[in-house]
């Protein structure tokens, strides 16, 4: 079989806080708003380019793969690749992932695979990438895949 290139989505929707620079804004009096995958469409471009530049911070230009555990052998041998990246659903911001495969998964190993990706997401790469400042025209984002 050739590799095969496929986008895995991540079950939940994006989140983030948005440092409002204007207090008079709509989000009223707080200082910062809570928004969900919806809000987050339009700032999807600047979301990119964030995780672009986290990429980088990682060896092999952002490849998650090689940081699958040991104790999962089937995955670390068929795995080839796995970049966050975000893309619109069904009118939400999702957070997903570009997958390569040395060859298809047994459904045993995607779940295995989803479960790995959300670990990422939530305690690993995402971890990360939630603490760096997103500036935007309105404020500051901070994005969380989990």
């Amino acid at each position: 079989m050739e590799k095969e290139t496929l986008k895995a989505y991540v079950i939940t929707d994006l989140t983030a806080e948005l440092a409002v620079e204007d207090m008079d804004s709509e989000y009223g009096e707080d200082d910062y708003a809570e928004l969900d995958g919806h809000d987050l469409t339009d700032y999807e471009p600047s979301i990119r380019e964030y995780i672009e530049k986290e990429k980088e911070l990682l060896d092999d230009g952002g490849n998650l793969a090689p940081y699958i555990d040991s104790s999962l052998p089937r995955l670390r041998e068929n795995v080839l690749r796995i970049e966050p990246d975000v893309v619109v659903y069904d009118g939400k911001l999702c957070g997903c992932a570009t997958v390569e495969l040395k060859q298809e998964l047994s459904e045993r190993d995607w779940n295995t695979l989803f479960d790995y990706i959300s670990g990422q997401y939530s305690d690993g790469w995402g971890e990360g990438f939630e603490q760096r400042d997103i500036p935007v025209a309105d404020g500051v984002l901070n994005v969380h895949f989990w």
